[in-house]
């Protein structure tokens, strides 16, 4: 049923391009949906891949690599949308020229989005036969996650897409380091430690706005609640790894406070009919977004704080 649903959405809505495929919306070439895809791909049984659901997957990671930034305050980051058809024309010079055109308009969830959706493809093709193209791929992802945390991204966005995109970047990272001997494990370690540490900055963040918040919206609930339960989750992988980090203490504790009222509060949003969640107290309206973040969060924290 999910091969056939996917394979539906393939045929609708992806378009293939000079330097990759993407997911389309109207005129523009959505990167975020893109990023998704990968992730809703990986979840396909092998022998699904190339039968019933053609495997894009190499034309969507060269799509997004194709797409990242590479001058500007945003260096390494990545555009949220792409227009499919952007020409300039210049009738006096009988001149047509076409130069990609990058959406002023930003969705904060999009590059957490795009580097899960990497991160993923990378779990899956590193002990895999095609060792090249994950030399191409890791580089690229590498550099986008050091230019974020450099930047402190994601304190400001808050979004939890990014916090699954660390933890696993942090898994991959040791899981591959590691394997080449003590000198590169050292590296892993340090590597780990500044990714821990750049969650926990973002999560404090988001502590901070808890404090502020009036009736918040319910994908925002959810969403933070991911990203503090995948926080803690990277806290314990850290732990596991004899890579205790005392300073952060305080704030694990703090974080699964909040993770029990976020789920709380959460629950109290669930209509008890159709199990749906609505998007806040004063507006009680059931949105596919609430929804699925809130199942989610409730599923992340189930597994953190049951551990």
């Amino acid at each position: 049923m999910i091969a056939h649903s996917v394979e539906w959405a393939i045929t609708r809505y992806y378009r293939r391009t000079p330097h990759g495929g993407a997911f389309r919306h109207d005129d523009w070439l959505i990167t975020g949906c893109s990023g998704l895809a990968l992730l809703v791909l990986d979840e396909l049984a092998p022998e699904q891949l190339g039968a019933v659901v053609e495997d894009i997957r190499p034309e969507l990671v060269d799509f997004l690599l194709a797409s990242q930034l590479t001058s500007g305050g945003r260096q390494h980051d990545f555009p949220h949308r792409i227009a499919v058809a952007p020409l300039t024309v210049d009738l006096a010079q009988n001149d047509v020229t076409i130069r990609p055109r990058v959406a002023a308009q930003r969705n904060v969830h999009y590059t957490g989005e795009i580097l899960f959706g990497l991160v993923t493809y990378l779990s899956t093709v590193a002990d895999g036969p095609d060792h090249a193209r994950f030399g191409q791929v890791y580089p690229a992802v590498g550099r986008a996650v050091a230019a974020l945390m450099a930047r402190d991204y994601g304190i400001r966005q808050q979004t939890p897409w990014l916090m699954y995109a660390i933890r696993g970047f942090a898994e991959l990272t040791d899981r591959l380091l590691t394997a080449n001997g003590q000198t590169d494990a050292e590296v892993a370690r340090q590597y780990r430690r500044e990714l821990l540490a750049w969650s926990g900055r973002i999560v404090a963040g988001a502590l901070s706005a808890a404090a502020e918040e009036r009736d918040p919206r319910t994908v925002a609930v959810a969403g933070r609640a991911q990203a503090q339960a995948q926080f803690l989750g990277l806290l314990g992988d850290h732990r596991s790894a004899g890579l205790d980090q005392p300073p952060l203490h305080d704030l694990a504790g703090s974080a699964s406070a909040q993770l029990e009222r976020d789920c709380a509060l959460l629950l109290s949003r669930q209509d008890p009919e159709t199990g749906g969640f609505v998007g806040s107290t004063e507006q009680p309206i059931m949105k596919i977004d609430d929804t699925q973040h809130a199942t989610s969060a409730l599923l992340n924290a189930a597994l953190m704080l049951g551990a």
